[in-house]
């Protein structure tokens, strides 16, 4: 069995925007919280953001980048233990602990699910060679490569109609 490395008050995995929001909010009320996020950079879609989030509660827009480094700020400055780059590979949520690929195990009284949300692709052969070289991640980040340029959106949620709006006046 892996040795135990550590009890927290609230495990929370992921770190997109509710995680991150979820871990401050513990380490501001002063709770032992650890935050493991898989990637080496907390913010999820945040990361991917290009526009300016006008709905967020602050006084100017900012870019969703901006919003992930603050909220990673906040979630440090607040006491919680952030690993990054750490895989979790299984959560027994009856004995509240987690396993990490790198066969850490940690406990908590609580667990948070904070996994988000991932970009889906259309799975055809080459989709990852043309990333960045004609199939864009994001209009607004990419709105100046298209210009005088025939695009295709494809998605129906509201992520593509933002990216077709955006396109759609340079394309």
């Amino acid at each position: 069995m892996t040795e135990l490395k550590s009890k927290f008050e609230v495990v929370v995995i992921g770190g997109g925007p509710a995680g991150l929001s979820a871990a401050r909010v513990c380490g501001r009320r002063g709770m032992k919280t650890l935050l493991v996020e898989k990637s080496p950079e907390p913010g999820g879609q945040l990361l991917w953001t290009y526009n300016r989030i006008t709905n967020y509660l602050d006084d100017e827009p900012k870019v969703g980048r901006d919003i992930a480094q603050a909220l990673s700020r906040e979630a440090e400055a607040s006491s919680v233990v952030v690993l990054r780059g750490v895989d979790v590979i299984a959560a027994d949520l009856a004995l509240k602990r987690i396993t990490t690929y790198d066969g850490g195990t940690y406990s908590g009284d609580a667990i948070v699910i904070a996994t988000g949300v991932r970009r889906r692709t259309l799975g055809l052969s080459g989709e990852e060679k043309f990333g960045g070289r004609g199939i864009l991640v994001s209009g607004a980040r990419d709105r100046e490569s298209v210009i005088g340029q025939t695009v295709v959106i494809v998605g129906g949620g509201d992520a593509a109609l933002e990216n077709a709006l955006i396109l759609g006046e340079h394309a």
